[in-house]
């Protein structure tokens, strides 16, 4: 049987159709694909960016401080975001990868109010970026200043001669628009201080004896005053310190007030200082022995109520004081003392030794008495003092109630000192370099001691004692008081 022939050309009419069809879907298949290769037609995406909010609908006074948190993200849709951009004008840009910060925006100086203009732009990981940055409009006004002294570390009740004081300021808007700090005296006028100066001492003019008194100002330990004079002081009376700053708007703060503190001045023509490191009966004896030696003098009771009246800084407060006497007298005791400000325990003699080392070195005279504690570590007075070390040893050394402390040979008009009582524990010492052998004690040597026994040692200037340290505690020598108020008057009055 035979087929038709047109089912057989229609067969090949088919096959012909799904050929054409097979070839234009490829077609179209390579088409899209080359369509969608980067730099192809349409090509890469710049990312978006937003504010996490809009708009701050604020006016007036009702505006917020120059301390701002804003927050910002972006979007790409052919990749990923990488950084930001931000900035102030549209035309300066600092990059970021954060998401969000606390901007602490200036004000302009003299303006109250002001509306910040904030942008940000994302940048994604084909370094493009966003065209069209994000914007927002901030209302700031500005904070007034703070300031206040910090009293636990100014006078407590009264400063001898010169008064330090601690003050700390503080703008929200940012300490940067601070533009003055003043102080005042009592009525006197208002002073401008350096703002970035925050420890400042006033030293009272010694002219004055009482009542109104103008005073030099220092900045922290700064040896040389400022070329302004301070007026508004009560001279041995009482006086309030006041403190106020100021922004660059013209805002102030409010007025602070330090602890009111009685002033003492300096005696009219004294040039010793006697500095007491003992308790109010010990510094008693003392007072008499100078008041029998009959020497005019003033002084500072550094020992007694536990050293409460030590000062918070020993420089500058200390080392100005002392820059109004050519001599000083120190009795000092081995007892510790807890300094507030540092928060460093040691004895007296050792926070004063800087300060009495600057005193002798501009041509000071000093004489020491006091004692130290076995194994005690007195380094730190090598070099203000006459003394190189103390000498250690095991056993103990004594000066008994028939012995002395007797001076070199050279130093025969100098008195013996003896103890009513058994003095133990005795610790002697050894002399700096550039010192002479002063004093010696007759000591019992038990239980294996051994040392030198030299107990007192001095320096020279101009062939006269300048400076003399003893190691003892001249009150404890008491068998004749007569005797140590010869030594007293002998060195502060004839050879410093």
């Amino acid at each position: 049987m035979h087929w038709p022939l047109w089912p057989m050309h229609f067969l090949l009419f088919m096959k012909h159709i799904l050929v054409l069809r097979s070839v234009l879907f490829i077609s179209l298949l390579l088409a899209f694909s080359a369509g969608c290769r980067k730099g192809d037609l349409k090509g890469s995406q710049a990312p978006e960016t937003k504010i996490a909010i809009e708009s701050i609908n604020l006016d007036g006074d009702d505006r917020l401080r120059s301390e701002v948190r804003l927050s910002w993200f972006g979007t790409d849709v052919d990749g990923y975001v990488k950084g930001y951009e931000v900035s102030l004008d549209n035309v300066n840009w600092t990059f970021t990868e954060n998401q969000d910060s606390v901007f602490l925006f200036d004000l302009p100086a003299g303006q109250v109010t002001a509306d910040i203009d904030f942008y940000v732009r994302a940048i994604d990981n084909e370094n493009l970026t966003d065209p069209t940055p994000a914007y927002l409009q901030i209302p700031i006004k500005n904070t007034p200043p703070t300031v206040s002294f910090i009293n636990d570390r100014g006078p407590k009740d009264t400063a001898f001669c010169a008064a330090t004081f601690f003050w700390s300021a503080r703008d929200e808007d940012g300490n940067q628009t601070i533009s003055n700090v003043q102080v005042r005296f009592n009525d006197g006028d208002w002073f401008d201080i350096n703002k970035n100066q925050s420890l400042i001492s006033f030293l009272l003019d010694t002219n004055v004896v009482s009542g109104a008194a103008t005073a030099q100002l220092y900045y922290g330990t700064q040896n040389n005053p400022e070329n302004i004079s301070i007026n508004g002081l009560n001279a041995n009376g009482l006086n309030e310190l006041y403190i106020k700053t100021i922004d660059i708007a013209g805002a102030e703060s409010t007025i602070d007030t330090a602890t009111p503190f009685f002033l003492k001045n300096k005696s009219p023509g004294t040039s010793l200082l006697w500095v007491n490191g003992h308790s109010q009966n010990i510094a008693l004896a003392y007072k008499n022995y100078l008041d029998a030696a009959n020497q005019n003098y003033d002084e500072l009771n550094y020992g007694i109520n536990q050293g409460e009246r030590q000062p918070f800084y020993w420089n500058p407060t200390f080392r100005l004081i002392l820059s109004l006497y050519q001599k000083v007298f120190v009795n000092a005791s081995p007892a510790e003392y807890t300094n507030p400000v540092s928060g460093q325990t040691n004895t007296l003699l050792k926070f004063m030794a800087p300060v009495i080392q600057s005193f002798t070195t501009a041509g000071g005279k000093v004489f020491v008495t006091t004692s130290f504690t076995k194994n005690e570590d007195v380094s730190t007075l090598a070099g203000p003092f006459p003394i190189e070390d103390a000498v250690n040893s095991n056993g103990q050394a004594r000066i008994s109630n028939d012995s002395a402390l007797v001076p070199e040979p050279a130093y025969n008009q100098l008195p013996d000192l003896a103890p009513v009582n058994v003095q133990f524990g005795i610790v002697p010492i050894v002399k700096s370099a550039d010192a002479i052998d002063l004093y010696r004690g007759q000591l019992s040597k038990l239980s294996g001691w051994t040392g030198d026994n030299l107990m007192g040692s001095a320096r020279l200037q101009n062939g006269k004692l300048s400076e003399v340290f003893m190691a003892v505690e001249l009150h404890n020598y008491n068998k004749s008081n007569a005797a140590i108020v010869d030594l007293i008057e002998e060195i502060l009055q004839n050879e410093f």
